[in-house]
Formats: C-alpha cells, structure tokens, sequence
C-alpha cells in the first residue's frame, strides 16, 4: 500500500476545504452567505491562506454543533 499524505492517520487533507464554493457545499449554504460569515469571523473553522478560503470540516461541524446547543463557539 503506497503510503501518501492523505493516508496518514494525522492527516489534514481529508478534513481541510478549500474555496468558498466547496465550503458552501459542505454546509448547505448559498456561497454568497458563507463567504459573508467567513469574512465576518462568525464561520468557526474558516481562515484564509493567502487570498483563498480555507476550513477544517471538523471545526465547521464542531462550532456550529455548539453553537445549535446555545454553546459559544
């Protein structure tokens, strides 16, 4: 078995999203409104590398989970 990054148990590649579309996607949202909420800071998990929108899916699950249950993110 060839051993790639995506492989490795500690791995980023399989829970990192990168660009605004593909974060929309992953929670269901109009591209528009996600990119407002990451640009605002109210999106846990979404950070910018350079000029590109990137998130962790276990971030953006984990905040927003909290967040339905009245926690702060």
């Amino acid at each position: 078995m060839e051993h790639t990054e995506a492989n490795q148990p500690n791995s980023l590649s399989g829970d990192m999203l990168h660009g605004i579309k593909a974060i929309s996607d992953f929670i269901g949202w109009p591209e528009r409104t996600t990119y407002h909420a990451a640009a605002s800071g109210t999106l846990p998990g979404v950070f910018q590398l350079g000029r590109k929108w990137c998130a962790l899916k276990s971030e953006i699950r984990s905040g927003l989970q909290a967040r339905a249950r009245g926690k702060a993110a």
